[in-house]
C-alpha cells in the first residue's frame, strides 16, 4: 500500500518536473524536436523517436515509470490541439 508520504513525494517531484519543462521549453524543442523524452525533476533521463523504444530504454536502466514524465516534443511552432 502506498503511504501518504510517498504520494506527496511523487506529486512534489512531478510538480518540479513540470516547472522545469516549462522553464526550458525552447531548449528542449531545439534539442529533442520530434522525439519522446523522459524527464525526472530537472533532468532528461532518456529520449528516443519511438514510444516503445523509450519504454525499453527506461526498463533497461531500471528507471520506474512512476518516477518520470514521458512527453512527445513537437517542433517549434507546432502544438497538439484537442
Amino acid at each position: 500500500m502506498v503511504t501518504e508520504e510517498e504520494i506527496t513525494k511523487q506529486l512534489n517531484s512531478l510538480s518540479k518536473t513540470i516547472d522545469w519543462m516549462a522553464e526550458n521549453e525552447e531548449k528542449i524543442k531545439e534539442k529533442y524536436a520530434e522525439k519522446f523524452i523522459a524527464v525526472r525533476e530537472d533532468e532528461i533521463v532518456e529520449s528516443d523517436e519511438g514510444y516503445e523504444k523509450i519504454l525499453n530504454k527506461l526498463k533497461n536502466k531500471e528507471i520506474p515509470l512512476g518516477e518520470v514524465k514521458i512527453e512527445y516534443v513537437f517542433p517549434k511552432g507546432e502544438k497538439l490541439i484537442l
